[in-house]
């Protein structure tokens, strides 16, 4: 306690410093209107904040908070230039007489507000903060009696790790871990739910800033949602809000429908029309639509449904689903990765030793025979007939040639040559017989069928030789 005393009035000193600016300071701009005034008001968010307003530009901005905060919602207040959270501790030292400061803390109360079944009024649930009689100033946004408040209200098997919470509390009061670190921090540290409750408790009270107490008691009964009011001490629900807690039973605010889902940094149960999934709370979270609808819609049908076997049946959905993602999208893409490897894995074999490409010629041999040449003894045979018939008539030109020219030099009759000089083949003669030679010495006209397969080996052990003398 004497250690925190030094160091909350040096504090003090400075927001006041701070709250009241000399009269002979030198003009400076504002950054809203850009007018030059002395009235201004600095280092909005921290010492290290380059803001400069005007006192009414602070002022009406703080206005427009007000206005366009929604009611239910815990929002705090932001630096405007360096988008940094601003505690209300900080805010009244900037501007002790701003009316907007306090309407923001009743709007940010209202968040935690019930209506008391048992005397029908609207309160708080926050716990009641008793601030130190001796010390008025704060330190980081914790009261100075925060080690008195831990000594003294926590339970005795948490008093072990009073040192390390009073830590991690005041960084949470300096905005550098949030309220769902610091609820699950604790809930490793106190493990017991007999003792969660009542540690929660104490923490709660240490802080003197409503934004900071009314998150953190959200982010606890959103989940342990069974509390009771603060005047009549009547058992409710803080979800539903209803009377009485309900085990077992699912909150009736959970509704069967299909474009609600709850944001799950401050449990509001959000509806949306149109747009992206990409949704921005009111409190400044942001999440995808499709997931927590989904989550929401997984929630409503547990509540209703015998939790084992609804998980079976999930279970057993999903991995159909998986099973036809498989069939449908992965299974023709392995296929087709197959097919390519084993492309790769030929392409790596085609320079492969003789021995192998004489075992791979003798299969394609085997195979084109089997599937042409057995299958075309017609067309051989046309074709040898053909041949025939060339063969024949060729016989019977070169008899006919032999006939004229011997009727030319005189043997058809008998006679003996004479010795004299022979007389020149007659040109129409010699016409005929050119041409004749000249039909025979182009060559036969082979099939399309037998031209494929003139080289297929008559046996797998034989060299390669034509079937047909080309």
């Amino acid at each position: 306690m004497t250690a925190l005393a030094p160091l909350a009035a040096a504090l003090d000193t400075q927001s006041a410093q701070i709250a009241s600016t000399p009269t002979r300071q030198p003009k400076q701009t504002c950054a809203a209107c850009y007018a030059r005034t002395r009235d201004v008001i600095t280092a909005v968010c921290g010492a290290s904040c380059p803001a400069i307003f005007c006192r009414d530009c602070f002022l009406r901005f703080l206005q427009i908070q007000v206005t366009s905060h929604m009611t239910g919602i815990v929002r705090g207040v932001e630096c405007p230039i360096c988008i940094r959270s601003v505690s209300f501790r900080r805010l009244r030292a900037l501007a002790p007489k701003a009316a907007s400061i306090h309407e923001l803390q009743a709007a940010v109360t209202t968040a935690v507000s019930v209506r008391c079944p048992a005397c029908h009024n609207t309160k708080s649930l926050l716990p009641n903060v008793t601030k130190s009689k001796s010390v008025e100033a704060h330190f980081d946004g914790i009261l100075p009696n925060a080690a008195e408040l831990l000594a003294t209200h926590l339970p005795s098997a948490v008093q072990e790790i009073a040192p390390v919470l009073l830590d991690r509390c005041s960084a949470y009061s300096r905005y550098e871990v949030s309220a769902q670190e610091l609820f699950a921090f604790v809930r490793r540290q106190v493990p017991q739910r007999l003792l969660l409750d009542p540690t929660l408790t104490v923490l709660v009270r240490m802080f003197d800033d409503v934004e900071r107490q009314a998150r953190l008691y959200l982010c606890w009964r959103q989940h342990s949602p069974f509390t009771a009011t603060m005047c009549c001490k009547h058992d409710i629900c803080f979800v539903c809000k209803t009377s009485g807690h309900h085990e077992g039973e699912p909150c009736r605010t959970l509704q069967a429908d299909a474009a609600m889902a709850k944001c799950p940094h401050c449990a509001v149960h959000l509806t949306k029309g149109d747009g992206c999934d990409s949704i921005q709370c009111f409190c400044g979270g942001t999440f995808s639509w499709a997931t927590e609808a989904r989550k929401f819609a997984d929630e409503y049908l547990r509540s209703r449904l015998n939790h084992r076997v609804f998980c079976n049946v999930l279970a057993y959905l999903r991995l159909r689903v998986q099973q036809r993602r498989f069939r449908v999208t992965v299974l023709p893409s392995l296929l087709e990765t197959t097919e390519r490897r084993a492309l790769r894995r030929l392409d790596t074999l085609l320079p492969a030793p003789r021995c192998v490409r004489s075992v791979l010629l003798r299969a394609v041999y085997r195979k084109r025979y089997r599937s042409i040449v057995l299958d075309m003894p017609v067309h051989l045979l046309q074709w040898r007939i053909a041949i025939a018939a060339k063969r024949a008539e060729m016989i019977h030109w070169i008899g006919l040639t032999k006939l004229l020219s011997e009727a030319r030099t005189g043997r058809a009759s008998g006679r003996k040559p004479a010795t004299k000089k022979k007389k020149p083949v007659p040109a129409s003669v010699q016409r005929i017989v050119d041409r004749a030679a000249s039909y025979f010495a182009k060559p036969l006209p082979v099939p399309p069928q037998v031209a494929t397969c003139a080289y297929l080996p008559h046996s797998t052990n034989s060299r390669k030789r034509p079937l047909v003398d080309t």
